[in-house]
């Protein structure tokens, strides 16, 4: 749902200077409406985004400390956990729905300060401008990303119209992201059974990680030998016995 985002947020400003600076903040603004921990934002976000910073030619530096001042977005903007936190903590006298609403504003006026820094930074250090997505291209993106965009709409909509409590929209919102992820989007699939696995093999062993324990041992006799060349080491393919 991440690399969506990400691909969403290419459309709007990827064809900028500094693009990719812009497509990661604004990826963690969209992201930030779902997940509401910056926690969750820098290590969904910045497995993408930075791997892709770098590989544009990038600075490492610029692009990690661009993806930690993006992932301070969610923590003003609902479904905020420390705001919900915050609630909980005053005993419930002070309004989810409205803490939510005023994190809003000085969530979107931190974004556009990070946008404004980075276009500053773009134009001075020379960063690679991205290419303009064609029109085909951008809709098809954007109906891909609207699976995950529903999400923002289940958690926000739910709260601010009372039809759910924060925990519960939480709830509904993990089912529904689970359905898109399995269902639609695919981007998991469920785990083979052992027993499958010993179907394959009856002996209960990958080929390639038995070779791979073989080559360790290997290179463990070379060191021993080099170290005491009395010692004999005996390894048997068969049985896996090892005798010294």
């Amino acid at each position: 749902m991440a690399e969506r985002l990400v691909n969403l947020a290419k459309v709007f400003v990827g064809f900028i200077r500094g693009g990719m600076a812009l497509v990661n903040i604004v990826a963690s603004t969209m992201f930030g409406c779902i997940s509401g921990s910056s926690v969750a934002d820098t290590a969904a976000v910045g497995a993408v985004m930075i791997p892709q910073m770098i590989k544009n030619g990038y600075p490492r530096l610029f692009a990690v400390n661009v993806t930690i001042s993006g992932s301070l977005q969610p923590l003003l903007l609902p479904p905020s956990h420390n705001m919900i936190i915050y609630s909980l903590a005053a005993g419930g006298t002070i309004s989810v729905a409205q803490l939510f609403m005023g994190g809003v504003i000085p969530a979107l006026l931190l974004g556009l300060s990070l946008i404004v820094l980075v276009l500053i930074i773009a134009h001075r250090e020379k960063f690679p401008k991205g290419e303009v997505v064609p029109l085909r291209q951008a809709l098809k993106i954007a109906l891909d990303a609207v699976w995950g965009l529903i999400t923002i709409v289940i958690i926000l909509g739910g709260i601010l119209t009372g039809i759910f409590t924060p925990t519960e929209s939480a709830a509904v919102a993990c089912v529904y992201a689970f359905c898109v992820t399995m269902f639609i989007y695919r981007d998991c699939k469920v785990a083979r059974p052992a027993a499958a696995d010993r179907a394959r093999d009856p002996d209960g062993r990958d080929g390639h990680d038995h070779d791979r324990i073989l080559d360790r041992l290997a290179r463990w006799r070379s060191m021993q030998s080099a170290r005491r060349p009395n010692l004999q080491i005996a390894i048997c393919r068969g049985d896996r016995e090892i005798r010294s």
